[in-house]
């Protein structure tokens, strides 16, 4: 499945960076670096947790997994090779609107090794955005959980989803954030047949929702 999907992307769209998933050792210890208006951004990818592991121990290059040791290795890299580097972790509890003492902790984690921007996913829900402060003083914006973007959970807090728009700016001197919002989405169902499933799942900017 994982194969299938990376060679999907890559043959259909070449251009969007795929991140989380590798064909080889080799792509899994690089971080993936994007240009943008003259501001060099390295982005990596992990997950604390997969529903199925046991056919990934052959080929553990596949996903790349939490872990300590590698991501130290990755955004030291990445520290020296861009301005900017964006860490995003799939992690934290399902439905939880608050983030785990977990979450935070490898909040902290990733700021003291130089990470800039940290945009997380997985618990199905909006989770906060907060600043956390590295151990050399250096603050790092992280959004704890977007929330889904799209999917077929029908709860109310599963419908809402949220989009990370962040003013990334250079300087001679420095590469910071100078402003960062969260725009938020709602998941719109539709059953126009007697068919048991919706026949129309769509995102709208929540902004633009009807009553």
């Amino acid at each position: 499945g994982l194969n299938n999907m990376i060679l999907y992307w890559k043959q259909n769209y070449p251009d969007v960076a795929l991140l989380g998933v590798n064909q080889s050792a080799e792509e899994k210890n690089t971080p993936v670096y994007a240009e943008k208006n003259g501001i060099t951004l390295a982005m990596i990818n992990y997950t604390c947790k997969s529903n199925n592991t046991a056919p990934l121990d052959a080929e553990p290059y596949l996903l790349n997994r939490y872990d300590k040791e590698w991501l130290t290795q990755m955004i030291t890299e990445a520290k020296q090779n861009a301005d900017f580097v964006i860490v995003f972790p799939h992690w934290g509890t399902t439905d939880e609107t608050d983030p785990t003492q977990d979450q935070m902790d490898q909040a902290q984690f990733l700021a003291d090794l130089g990470a800039d921007l940290i945009i997380g996913a997985y618990p199905h829900v909006v989770e906060p955005v907060k600043w956390v402060t590295a151990s050399d003083g250096h603050k790092t914006l992280v959004y704890y959980s977007l929330g889904n973007f799209q999917s077929i959970q029908d709860k109310t807090e599963n419908m809402l989803g949220g989009l990370a728009s962040v003013t990334i700016t250079k300087t001679d001197k420095r590469t910071y954030i100078s402003d960062y919002d969260l725009n938020f989405t709602v998941t719109h169902y539709a059953q126009e047949s007697t068919n048991e499933y919706f026949d129309i799942v769509t995102t709208f900017p929540y902004s633009q929702y009807t009553e």
